[in-house]
């Protein structure tokens, strides 16, 4: 999934009223709440003001393309959910180290939220630090609104963005909540990990995909 704009024009006789840091504010919002990890932009090269409105904003320098005789300067905004405002709503977890992951994987833009009328109901989180494939850490959903099919978009989400041939999962025996909805999105049972949890192993499950690269939106 990706999030097109494809043009940001201002008219003259309004230029310099901030409507273009406007335009960008909106478009990086809206990127967020699709959970996108990054924004990406771009311009004819030799564009120098517009360059530097982008660049004055946050837009980092990218790459240059070639585009028919001419040059283009693509720029790339990192998104960076508020990782407070995820935390918060994680109230119901007692596992040590969830706020760490939470805080780490919004850093790394590896974070998707979904969001109801802009609060967010649910997270998910998808690493590749499992043997350097694709690794679901966590799915969360706010009790109230598990009922909604949130958990089981945000699982089928996470497996169609995955850039490994493999994705795995893992979830305690105890959690079966959470087996019911890996085995309903494709995920078959791998294996077993004893003593991580007295008396409650926890539950490894899989899945072969076909890989993707890294989802963003994009102006052009």
């Amino acid at each position: 999934m990706s999030d097109d704009q494809h043009r940001i024009a201002v008219r003259r006789k309004f230029a310099g009223k901030g409507i273009s840091t406007s335009l960008l504010s909106w478009a990086v919002d809206r990127a967020s709440v699709l959970a996108r990890s990054y924004l990406r932009l771009d311009c004819e090269a030799d564009r120098i003001p517009l360059r530097a409105i982008y660049e004055r904003f946050g837009f980092q320098f990218h790459s240059y393309r070639k585009v028919g005789p001419y040059f283009v300067a693509r720029y790339e905004y990192p998104i960076r959910y508020d990782v407070q405002v995820i935390q918060a709503f994680d109230t119901e977890s007692t596992e040590p180290g969830r706020q760490g992951l939470i805080e780490r994987a919004v850093t790394e833009g590896n974070a998707y939220v979904v969001e109801q009328e802009d609060v967010v109901i649910a997270i998910g989180i998808l690493e590749y630090t499992f043997f350097e494939q694709g690794f679901i850490s966590l799915i969360y959903v706010k009790g109230q609104e598990r009922p909604t099919g949130a958990g089981e978009m945000l699982s089928r989400h996470l497996i169609s963005i995955c850039r490994t041939p493999k994705l795995f999962s893992s979830t305690n025996r105890s959690n079966l909540p959470m087996q019911a909805l890996l085995l309903k999105t494709g995920f078959a049972e791998s294996g077993i990990v004893h003593n991580l949890d007295a008396g409650d192993p926890e539950v490894i499950y899989y899945q072969e995909v076909v890989p993707k690269t890294r989802e963003i939106a994009e102006i052009s």
